[in-house]
């Protein structure tokens, strides 16, 4: 009985170590993913601001172009 109990409390530590391990790793995902939606953020805003660079400079070129 007490042998038992034995691996019953170690299987209990070892799955406890196990979801201490996934809960590290659930968390350090999550700090990734964040840090990824924060990137794509700053990039969509570089893109729109080059975007609306480009149409300036298109709209100049047109100008000199007619003038």
């Amino acid at each position: 009985r007490q042998r038992q109990m034995c691996i019953r409390d170690r299987t209990l530590s070892e799955e406890q170590e196990k979801a201490n391990s996934v809960q590290k790793l659930l968390a350090a995902e999550q700090t990734v993913v964040r840090d990824l939606k924060s990137d794509l953020c700053e990039s969509r805003q570089k893109s729109e601001q080059l975007s609306r660079s480009l149409c300036e400079v298109q709209q100049e070129v047109l100008q000199l172009r007619c003038a």
